[in-house]
């Protein structure tokens, strides 16, 4: 793991998919000392709204889509602006031209967006994610 240093007051933006461990019982525990090294690093956790849709939308019934939500709503959630969209449209191609043989939903949009927030607050920012 990188240097407390390299976390310190910096924001942490959440994917989908460490939130959805984070809601299994049994894995709930193992992710703690995840946000506990953040908040002793004082870091700023944040979804986008792209997640926000991506982790509520699909839950199955209103009862689990109410849980959810109400599990989220823990976090802070930031809209995506024009620009975000703009940028996170470019990355996509970018990556189309820099490899053709990629398939358009190995990056999904919530992906791009995310990364567009790494561009927007450059050193300030990183994902915390369980996808490699």
């Amino acid at each position: 793991m990188k240097n407390d240093y390299d976390f310190k007051n910096k924001f942490a933006l959440l994917d989908v998919n460490i939130l959805s461990q984070m809601t299994k019982e049994k894995r709930a525990e193992k992710f703690r000392p995840v946000f506990e090294f953040l908040k002793q690093n004082d870091a700023q956790i944040f979804l986008i709204d792209a997640t926000y849709f991506e982790f509520t939308a699909f839950s199955g019934n209103k009862r689990d889509h109410d849980f959810l939500s109400n599990w989220i709503d823990q976090f802070t959630v930031i809209p995506s602006s024009y620009n975000d969209v703009e940028i996170a449209s470019l990355l996509a191609s970018y990556y189309q031209c820099a490899d053709s043989k990629l398939n358009k939903k190995q990056i999904s949009y919530p992906d791009c967006l995310y990364a567009a927030q790494l561009v927007k607050y450059k050193e300030r920012a990183f994902i915390v994610t369980t996808d490699i």
